[in-house]
C-alpha cells in the first residue's frame, strides 16, 4: 500500500541521478527561455532605469537633497537607519527560524513518545479494533523488555497525528510569518521595487527553507544519530533511574550505519518516514490552499445575512430585471466596469510573489528528496494543475483585472532555483549512500567515500552543463545587437561613418536618396533609379538645351538602351 511500500528499490539511485540531470537542464532551459521572452516583449534592459516606490517618496523620514550627479532634487534615506532596520528584519527572520526548529523537534519528540512500544502507555495511542475493524487480526506487543504484553487488534495513530500536525504547522507558521515579513520590508523603506522584492524573497526563503524542509531534513540526517541512537537511549536510562556514563555503549551507535529510524519497536526506515511526510505535506497543502483561494469567498457570500445580501443585490443593479409595467423611474443599469470595481484589488507584488514562492518550494519537494519519494514530481504536476485553475477562478471572478507590470527576469528567485539544484545533488547523494539501505553490508567509511564520489561527480556534471549551455541563444543575441544598432541610429542620431555626406555625393542617383521619418514616405533605391532614367529619356526625346550642350550623350545612351 501507499503507507507500507518499500522505497529502497534498486532503481531509486538511478532515478536520483536522472532528477539531478533534469533539475540542471530545467534551470538552464528556463534561463534561455527567460531571455528570449524578455527580448520578444521588449523587456530587455527595462530594469536599468526604475522609478522610486510611492511608499519611499511619501515616507516623511526621507531627506530631500540635491543629487551629487546632476544637481536634481532627490530623496535620501540615511544609510545608518536603513542598515538598522534591515538588521532588525533579519533578527525577526532568525527568531521565526528558531521557533520553527523548536516546533519541529517538539513534534518529533511527541511522535517518539506516541509510537514507542517499549512503554506501558502505548495502548492509549492505539485505535481499538472495534473501530479499526480491518486490524482485527493484527497483534501488537508493548511494554518493557522481558515483560511484553500482546495487544490483539488496533491501529496505532501516533505517527499519523504527528505527521499531519507537522504539515498543519508548516501552513500556520507560514501564514503568521508572511504578513509580518511584508510589514518589516515596508518599514525598511526600499527605494525601488527590485530592492523591495529581493529583500522580501530573502526573508521568505530563509524562513521557508527551515519551515517547509526542516522536518524532512531532521528525519533524513539528524533523527537517528542525534536522537534515536543518542538522546533516546539516554532518556530511557534516566527514566529507569540508571546513571548515564558517556563512555558506555549508549553513545557508540551515533556513528553506526546504515541509519535506521527505529525508536523502540518502530522499525520503519528513514526513507519510508520521509515518504509519509511528503505525502501528508502535499495533500494537506493542496487542500488548504485551494479552500482558501476558492471556497472561503464562496462560503462568505453564502453566509451573508439577509440585509447584507439585499444591499449587495441593490448595488449590482446591472443584473436586475426592470418591470416594464412599474410606475416611476427605472433604476440605472450599472456598467460592467462599475461592477468589477467592487471586487478585491489584485495585489501587484504579493500576488506574483506568492505564486513564485509556492512554485520554488514545490520544486524543492520534487528534487531534494527524490530518493525518498520518486512520485513527488507527479504530485507536483497534479498540484500545479489544480493550482492553475484555482488561480484562474480567483483572478477571473473574485479580483479586479490585474494592473500590467513589466519585469525583465524573475529576480532573486533565479539564484534560489540554482541553489535548490545544488542542494538536491547533495541531499539525494546522502540519502542514497548514507541514509537509505542501498549499501547494506558496507562500513561507514565506504559509504562516506561513495557519497563524496557521487556528489562530486554530479557537481562536475552540473558545472559542465552550465558552462556548455549559453544563457542567451545566438538568435536572441543577434536580435539584441540589431536592436541596439537601430536605436543608435534613429534615437541617438549617431552618424554613419561608412557613407559620405549627402552633399558630397557625385552620383545623382545616390544624391536623390533621402531618409524619411515614416515608412509611408520612404522611397526605394530602385524607384529613384527608374525615375532618374525616365527623366533623362524624356529630356532626350524633347531635345532639351541641356541635352544638346551635353553633346548628345544622353540621347546616345538612350539609343543604346
Amino acid at each position: 500500500g501507499l503507507w507500507g511500500a518499500k522505497v529502497d528499490h534498486v532503481l531509486v539511485p538511478v532515478f536520483c541521478v536522472f532528477m539531478s540531470f533534469w533539475s540542471v537542464l530545467y534551470f538552464e532551459s528556463w534561463k534561455s527561455t527567460q531571455v528570449t521572452m524578455a527580448q520578444r516583449w521588449g523587456m530587455h534592459g527595462s530594469e536599468d532605469e526604475q522609478q522610486d516606490r510611492p511608499t519611499f517618496i511619501q515616507n516623511p523620514e526621507n531627506v530631500e537633497i540635491n543629487s551629487p550627479v546632476d544637481g536634481s532634487p532627490m530623496f535620501y534615506f540615511p544609510p545608518a537607519l536603513s542598515a538598522h532596520r534591515k538588521n532588525m528584519g533579519m533578527l525577526m527572520t532568525s527568531t521565526f527560524v528558531v521557533i520553527t526548529m523548536i516546533g519541529v523537534f517538539s513534534t518529533f519528540m511527541l511522535k517518539g513518545i506516541m509510537t514507542d512500544q517499549n512503554r506501558d502507555y502505548f495502548p492509549y495511542f492505539v485505535v481499538p479494533p472495534s473501530i479499526a475493524f480491518w486490524t482485527a487480526d493484527t497483534k501488537l506487543q508493548y511494554g518493557a523488555l522481558g515483560s511484553k504484553t500482546t495487544l490483539v487488534g488496533g491501529f496505532p495513530y501516533g505517527s499519523i497525528v504527528a505527521t499531519g500536525w507537522n504539515s498543519v504547522q508548516i501552513l500556520l507558521l507560514d501564514g503568521i510569518f508572511s504578513p509580518i515579513a511584508y510589514r518589516y520590508n515596508v518599514w525598511e523603506n526600499h527605494r525601488v521595487n527590485t530592492e523591495f522584492e529581493d529583500a522580501l524573497i530573502m526573508k521568505n526563503f530563509l524562513f521557508g527553507f527551515i519551515n517547509k524542509f526542516g522536518a524532512l531534513i531532521y528525519i533524513a540526517f539528524l533523527k537517528v544519530p542525534f536522537v534515536a541512537r543518542t538522546l533516546w537511549p539516554i532518556l530511557d536510562a534516566m527514566a529507569d533511574g540508571e546513571s548515564v556514563d558517556p563512555n558506555t555503549e549508549l553513545y557508540d551507535g551515533a556513528a553506526e550505519l546504515p541509519w535506521s529510524c527505529g525508536i523502540g519497536m518502530n522499525k520503519d526506515t528513514c526513507l519510508m518516514e520521509i515518504h509519509q511526510q511528503l505525502v501528508a505535506i502535499f495533500g494537506i497543502n493542496m487542500i488548504v490552499t485551494n479552500v482558501v483561494k476558492v471556497m472561503i469567498p464562496f462560503l462568505m457570500e453564502i453566509g451573508m445575512t439577509e440585509e447584507e445580501q439585499e444591499e449587495k443585490d441593490d448595488v449590482d443593479a446591472e443584473f436586475e430585471k426592470a418591470d416594464a409595467s412599474a410606475a416611476g423611474p427605472i433604476k440605472r443599469m450599472r456598467s460592467k466596469v462599475e461592477c468589477e470595481f467592487d471586487l478585491e484589488e489584485f495585489p501587484l507584488i504579493e500576488g506574483p510573489f506568492d505564486s513564485y514562492k509556492e512554485l520554488v518550494f514545490q520544486f524543492g519537494y520534487a528534487t531534494l528528496f527524490a530518493a525518498a519519494y520518486p512520485l513527488a514530481p507527479l504530485l507536483s504536476f497534479m498540484s500545479n494543475y489544480v493550482d492553475i485553475r484555482s488561480d484562474l477562478y480567483s483572478i477571473g471572478y473574485e479580483n479586479r483585472r490585474p494592473i500590467p507590470a513589466n519585469a525583465e527576469d524573475i529576480g532573486s528567485w533565479e539564484g534560489i532555483l540554482d541553489t535548490m539544484g545544488t542542494a538536491a545533488i547533495i541531499s539525494n547523494s546522502a540519502l542514497v549512500c548514507l541514509t537509505g539501505e542501498f549499501m547494506d553490508g558496507y562500513d561507514w567509511m565506504t559509504r562516506l567515500l561513495s557519497f563524496l564520489a557521487m556528489e562530486h561527480g554530479l557537481m562536475m556534471m552540473k558545472v559542465a552543463i552550465s558552462v556548455g549551455s549559453p544563457d542567451m541563444p545566438e538568435e536572441v543575441e543577434m536580435q539584441l545587437g540589431r536592436q541596439e544598432f537601430i536605436v543608435s541610429k534613429l534615437i541617438d542620431d549617431r552618424e554613419d561613418d561608412q557613407d559620405p555626406p549627402l552633399e558630397e555625393a557625385e552620383d545623382p542617383i545616390h544624391a536623390a536618396i533621402e531618409v524619411f521619418q515614416t515608412d509611408e514616405d520612404a522611397v526605394l533605391k530602385l524607384e529613384v533609379e527608374e525615375q532618374v532614367r525616365a527623366d533623362l529619356k524624356r529630356r532626350a526625346k524633347a531635345g532639351a538645351p541641356d541635352d544638346e550642350s551635353a553633346g548628345g550623350g544622353p540621347a546616345e545612351e538612350t539609343k543604346d538602351d
